[in-house]
């Protein structure tokens, strides 16, 4: 949640699946005059999206004397703290073709669905599990190669256990866990792996979003704006199979990273001290989006994101700039040339740039995520919005020179708020890639699944045609940040016997109503 990819990737998955973002225009060539601009400077502050909970502002509050209370009513005003018995809950580690598993001092066990529970490796032994296309393996790895052992094909669903009071070590993760089970989830040439049954006292031991050294009442808000996310989560999962990233697409989940420092006592006291409590609007449990830095100033979910929610304002935010926050205020400068080289492999090329400035509707706090930037060069110039900029900027960028907010303008002064402008007309279709395996196998589930990716914020899906009979997935949303894994569900009347090949039909819409239809034949088999 901390860094700026979680708000992109969360909230529009979860509203409407309206973009947040505007198409490029190309408003026509551009000669350098002859004192053209060599280097660019953007004043920039906060790291992260702005909108809702500071982490840093939570830390100042907290310094500054304010309880848990008064925190999160400073970042979530009108929602209310509520009492809920939540379900448990389901964390998506990663995907990997292989992982090397250990307990330790503890046995490792595993089961089939349905079948039976056999020990996989004793104390002191490891194992790596792999793909051998469809079928999932194991072998012991402790003392030489051991002999290969297949554990489920076509698809099923494996579940790892290991014994209670000792840690699973996960190679593919860099990390162990002490709660749960660990779902093995086959796919084509990798598995899902999906940690399973956390309470969700459990689950937020091992968030590792706040540093568990700060104050207790910022790390309480901390915990009661994670738990408040997740219980949004679970009414509204990622998957069918799990409910949130590990990452922060959702929030960041270390496993027992978070509570084995010096200061993790701090953290388990934060999360036991808030057991079961959640902010809650309308009765439901809230969005509770949060980020690092706001540099000084929230802003309106509906500016960043698209839904207006009414705990999500911009208001200005002093407590921001706090003991060690780094990112409160920050500056960033790039050469003509560094500018031209990541906007044209962002496919927004102008040559050489010779001139860049910001208008139209910038955000309350000064974000600039809905502005238009105008870039001018030597071959021509184009107008994109902010937060197209940003992105393409970081992905050229080395990390240390990213553009860490939308909260940025050129020269001194902060960007000034002002009335919308309209914005740039998007005549660009999504470039939409669906890719798929070979064959593309439905197993008992009945379903396929295709990973669709989209170089622009889009709505999506995928669909076949069997017989008569047309079938598609449900509708999702994709963008640059965030590929989507859209599955196709085959009724037990309709499933061929035989491998059959099919035409995958794709179709993306943008924003400005843009479609890109993309068409594919592909073999669908058990």
């Amino acid at each position: 949640m901390r860094r700026w990819v979680v708000a992109t990737v969360s909230v529009v998955l979860s509203m409407v699946l309206t973009s947040v973002m505007t198409g490029l225009v190309i408003v026509g060539g551009a000669v350098a005059p002859a004192s053209a601009q060599t280097s660019f400077t953007f004043n920039g502050g906060g790291w992260g999206h702005g909108v809702g909970l500071s982490q840093y502002g939570a830390r100042g509050r907290a310094e500054a004397g304010q309880n848990v209370g008064q925190i999160l009513d400073a970042y979530y005003p009108g929602a209310t703290v509520e009492g809920r018995a939540l379900g448990a809950v389901r964390v998506k580690l990663g995907d990997a073709p292989s992982s090397e598993l250990a307990a330790g001092a503890g046995s490792i066990s595993g089961s089939v669905d349905g079948g039976p529970t056999v020990t996989l490796a004793g104390p002191g032994q490891r194992i790596l599990l792999k793909m051998s296309g469809t079928t999932l393996q194991y072998q012991r790895v402790d003392n030489g190669a051991g002999p290969i052992t297949t554990l489920t094909s076509g698809g099923g669903r494996y579940t790892i256990t290991w014994d209670a009071g000792s840690n699973l070590a996960v190679s593919a993760t860099s990390r162990s866990y002490n709660a749960g089970q660990l779902r093995v989830i086959p796919g084509s040439g990798t598995f899902a792996l999906v940690l399973g049954g956390l309470s969700m006292q459990q689950y937020l031991y091992g968030l590792g979003e706040m540093p568990a050294s700060w104050s207790i009442e910022a790390l309480k808000a901390q915990a009661i704006a994670g738990r408040s996310f997740a219980a949004y989560r679970l009414a509204h999962p990622q998957g069918a199979d799990f409910d949130l990233y590990a990452s922060v697409s959702d929030q960041a989940y270390v496993g027992i990273t978070q509570t084995s420092g010096t200061s993790g006592a701090n953290w388990i006291a934060a999360v036991d001290g808030t057991d079961g409590q959640v902010l809650t609007s309308g009765g439901q449990p809230i969005q509770a989006f949060y980020s690092s830095s706001n540099g000084g100033h929230t802003e309106r979910s509906d500016y960043v994101f698209v839904a207006t929610l009414p705990y999500l304002v911009a208001t200005a935010d002093p407590y921001d700039q706090a003991t060690g926050n780094a990112n409160f205020s920050w500056t960033r400068t790039y050469s003509d040339a560094e500018l031209g080289a990541w906007l044209n492999a962002a496919g927004r090329g102008v040559g050489t740039v010779t001139g860049v400035s910001i208008g139209g509707n910038v955000g309350a706090s000064g974000r600039v995520d809905k502005a238009t930037v105008t870039v001018s060069g030597t071959d021509r110039t184009v107008t994109m919005t902010g937060n197209q900029f940003r992105l393409a900027v970081n992905v050229g960028a080395p990390s240390s020179r990213d553009l860490l907010s939308t909260k940025f303008a050129l020269g001194d002064g902060p960007a000034a708020a002002a009335p919308p402008a309209p914005a740039p007309t998007d005549t660009t279709a999504p470039d939409l890639k669906v890719l798929v395996g070979s064959p593309m196998r439905f197993g008992s589930s009945g379903n396929i699944c295709a990973f669709v990716m989209s170089d622009e914020v889009a709505i999506t899906a995928i669909h076949i045609r069997l017989g008569r009979t047309d079938l598609k997935s449900r509708v999702g949303g994709v963008g640059p940040t965030f590929p989507q894994l859209m599955c196709i569900n085959i009724p037990p009347k309709l499933r061929p016997r035989a491998a059959t090949k099919v035409v995958l039909t794709g179709a993306a819409l943008d924003v400005a109503v843009n479609m890109r239809f993309v068409q594919q034949t592909v073999t669908i088999a058990r």
